[in-house]
């Protein structure tokens, strides 16, 4: 039995007829009888689709990462600067009339030092491993062009390498 070429058009559909019926947490058999196709058609293309996903999410987290870094280190800085605003309050800070209730005790000085210590750690391991990651990729990215071009001409690798 010959297989039945099909258009793109039919492919897209029929990928995003598996992910609803995967979303309904149908099997590949039952997707496969439902569809009318083999289980390897199936499988195929969860495997296209998979691939897919992973190039876009990896295109996403390449695309974000960086503005994602420097929010995270704003963010920690603002927390960092309550903290020590709140370690730095005076007595008559407290009583004037925006904060009536307002009684800071010792214990919220030392919980503010305490959390302003988690703070300055968590951006010395942003600074160590935020670069670190972003250079990962740069290096898989580079790795991947090579393999590319290690794949493209076989030949001439096996004769530079003799």
């Amino acid at each position: 039995m010959q297989p039945i070429p099909h258009t793109q058009r039919e492919i897209r559909e029929r990928r995003e007829q598996i992910l609803f019926m995967m979303s309904r947490g149908y099997s590949y058999n039952d997707i496969a009888r439902e569809l009318k196709t083999t289980r390897q058609t199936i499988h195929r293309d969860m495997r296209s689709i998979n691939d897919m996903a992973n190039k876009d999410l990896n295109n996403l987290a390449r695309s974000t990462l960086p503005t994602m870094y420097v929010n995270c280190h704003a963010g920690l800085n603002e927390v960092l600067k309550e903290c020590w605003r709140i370690y730095e309050m005076r007595e008559e800070d407290q009583n004037d009339n925006r904060h009536p209730r307002l009684r800071l005790t010792w214990w919220h000085r030392i919980a503010a030092l305490r959390l302003a210590a988690e703070v300055t750690f968590k951006k010395s391991e942003i600074l160590v491993n935020g670069p670190a990651i972003m250079e990962l990729r740069g290096l898989e990215d580079r790795v991947k062009a090579l393999r590319n071009d290690v794949m493209s001409e076989p030949n001439q690798t096996l004769k530079a390498s003799k």
